[in-house]
């Protein structure tokens, strides 16, 4: 078991917020288990102040026997193709599917990715195979929006249409448009126009070749477009969507607009006091008492921190191999073929703006 560990995050700049959150929640995580016996030394290095391949070998010369960063993807790739990475190390990020495994190496973080991959499976699980895809008009958006093209595919699934909207996006018109109703619009008044003063009565008609709505948004966002899905007498189309859609806290008055919405999550953050083992839901009251505002902006992030802890003793006892589970924080964690942490997550609907739990698939 390792005695000595070394912590890598930046202490400044733009990622100060979100490394002081996966700091508080990993020393939340030690001060718990130092009850129960594994109480190694610890040591945060500011990944902010230098080279990443400088600060890892300072590390390692002063002892370090396991490893916990470095936070950004380029850093991480920086210490791979170093080749310096010689003792156990969980890095808070993932690397792309394009690089190699490398040895000593493990790979933990909070893929939307991996999510979007539970997200299609439920989907054929729960019989939809037409979808319609609704993301943002960026970097991100298109990522999520080409990860699911990819996965839906290779499961079957037809891919509908897809509507890629941005804040310049007349999303009233654009969802008029997405479902069809401005052609039904359009034949009633050529109808009418055919008919002359004889008086029609129209009701709007939607498309009816889709089975559900796969929507890729943050808070804001999803309650502009949900709300216009059922304006546009889409309201009995099942919307599925990625943590993003949900900002963790359940007392927010604008979670009435996610009505309905079907989305995946970590049990952190989905019921969690039914659902965490005791000692974990203990370390959630407690950091979100003594950090609320940190905590109401970064909750899943302090999730990442308190398991990156708990893995430390976990993977020292799977000698590299890939079984078992963890129950952790940010959902049941497996440990897989590449070294990765897969987590499987829970699902929920927005119901009373308050996300109420769903059956895991089988």
């Amino acid at each position: 078991m390792p005695q000595r560990i070394a912590l890598l995050l930046p202490e400044k700049g733009p990622l100060q917020s979100q490394a002081n959150a996966i700091r508080n929640g990993f020393f939340a995580a030690y001060f718990q288990w130092k009850k129960q016996g594994f109480s190694p030394t610890l040591r945060v290095w500011d990944t902010s102040r230098g080279d990443i391949t400088t600060i890892y070998r300072q590390a390692v010369q002063e002892g370090a026997q396991f490893i916990v960063g470095p936070l950004t993807k380029s850093d991480l790739l920086t210490l791979v193709h170093s080749g310096i990475i010689n003792v156990p190390t969980l890095a808070l990020n993932t690397l792309p599917s394009s690089e190699a495994t490398t040895p000593h190496l493990y790979q933990f973080g909070l893929s939307p990715t991996d999510e979007i991959q539970q997200v299609a499976y439920r989907l054929r699980e729960n019989h939809h195979p037409r979808v319609i895809l609704i993301a943002p008009n960026d970097e991100w958006g298109q990522t999520m929006a080409a990860a699911f093209e990819e996965q839906w595919k290779s499961l079957g699934g037809l891919l509908i249409t897809q509507l890629n909207y941005s804040h310049r996006t007349d999303l009233n018109q654009a969802i008029r448009h997405l479902l069809n109703v401005d052609q039904s619009q359009q034949r009633a008044q050529q109808l009418q126009h055919f008919l002359g003063n004889a008086k029609l009565r129209f009701i709007p008609y939607r498309r009816q070749d889709t089975d559900a709505i796969f929507l890729v948004a943050n808070p804001t966002q999803a309650q502009e477009i949900l709300p216009l899905l059922k304006f546009y007498y889409a309201g009995n189309i099942p919307v599925y969507s990625i943590s993003s859609i949900y900002s963790g806290s359940s007392r927010s008055p604008t979670n009435y607009d996610l009505n309905g919405v079907i989305f995946i999550d970590m049990p952190w953050i989905i019921e969690p006091d039914a659902k965490l083992p005791a000692e974990l839901a203990d370390i959630r009251h407690r950091v979100q008492a003594l950090w609320p505002h940190s905590f109401n902006h970064h909750p899943r992030l302090y999730a990442l921190g308190v398991d990156a802890y708990r893995l430390i003793p976990w993977l020292n006892r799977t000698t590299g191999t890939a079984s078992g589970y963890l129950s952790g924080a940010s959902g049941q964690l497996y440990l897989n073929t590449h070294f990765q942490i897969d987590r499987r997550l829970l699902w929920a609907q927005i119901i009373q703006g308050k996300p109420q739990l769903l059956p895991n698939p089988k």
